[in-house]
This record gives structure tokens, C-alpha cells and sequence, in this order.
């Protein structure tokens, strides 16, 4: 079956006991495995202060826009991904990576990005205020904190749990 996006996802961030992470900042990124061309990264969403990261289809699809602007034929329609996907944690030098690209070669706010940020300055603010650096995050992918699921079904809400161990 094909990606649907959902509605609304919710993730909870826990500390491995299931206690609240009540941190603010912490960046995830959603992956989409493409059936044709290069998989699709939908990035930054971000926690509250209470550790819950609140994704809407709104955002979802500003995200797709933003990459289909940053290199059209790069990409298939997100509507043709496979349905598998898989939320993760962003690792201190993915996001130190996209400080430099963002400063250095995309400086401007990408189509759909408008939506979510008033000003490139704020999305790189909100990328330098990652919070991180203070959790134990490794930068190999297979050992990284994750959610694999598959997003099938149209306009559904989802809700996750994510355990992420602190540093210290």
C-alpha cells in the first residue's frame, strides 16, 4: 500500500523507566522509503517543554513541499513512498549539518517552509536551541531511538511512545 499522511501524530518522549522527558527542543525527523528516485526526510519537528512533539498534516505537507523545492526531480510524489516509515531522533551532527547548509547554501526559506516559519533566521534558531546534545544519542542509525510504522491508512491520527536516555 501506499503512504498516507496522517492527520496528527503525537509522540511522547520518555526516559527508559516511561517518566516524561520534559524537554523542549528535542529535533526529530520523519524518513519515507521512495518506491522510485530518493526517500523523502521530513525535518525538524520539534518538543515542547513537556516532551511531546505535535506533527499536523499541515506541517507533514509543508515539509514535502520544502523538499520537492529543494530539487523537483529529485523526488517522486510522497503519495507513491512505500507506507513504511520511521520517526527518529536527530543526531547532534545531523542538525550541526543542516545549521551549515542552511547558513551557508540554502538561505532562504524553501517553498512550504513560509508556513511554518516566519524568517530563515527562525528556523535556524530553533536548529542551534536542539536540545539534543544533552541526550545519549548515537550517530549510528541502527542504534538511534525510533518508531517504524506504516502510515496506510488516510487522514488517520497516530500516537507514540519514544524512550530516549539522558546524558549523565
Amino acid at each position: 500500500m501506499p503512504l498516507a499522511l496522517p492527520s496528527s501524530v503525537v509522540i511522547h518522549l520518555q526516559l527508559p523507566g516511561g517518566s516524561p522527558l520534559r524537554l523542549a527542543n528535542v529535533l526529530l525527523e520523519i524518513q519515507t522509503f521512495a518506491t522510485r528516485k530518493n526517500d523523502i526526510s521530513l525535518f525538524p519537528f520539534a518538543s515542547d517543554a513537556n516532551g511531546l512533539v505535535r506533527i499536523t498534516k499541515d506541517d507533514l505537507m509543508a515539509a514535502v513541499e520544502a523538499t520537492y523545492d529543494s530539487g523537483l526531480m529529485d523526488y517522486c510524489g510522497i503519495e507513491s513512498a512505500h507506507e513504511m516509515i520511521e520517526i527518529r531522533v536527530s543526531s547532534v551532527a545531523e542538525i550541526e549539518r543542516a545549521i551549515l547548509s542552511r547558513t551557508r547554501t540554502w538561505t532562504s526559506l524553501l517553498r512550504g517552509e513560509i508556513r511554518r516559519w516566519k524568517t530563515i533566521d527562525e528556523l535556524i534558531a530553533l536548529l542551534r536551541s536542539a536540545s539534543n546534545s544533552q541526550l545519549a544519542i548515537a550517530e549510528e542509525l541502527a542504534v538511534r531511538p525510533k518508531i517504524r510504522d506504516a502510515w496506510a491508512k488516510p487522514d488517520a491520527t497516530y500516537e507514540y511512545e519514544m524512550q530516549i536516555r539522558g546524558i549523565g
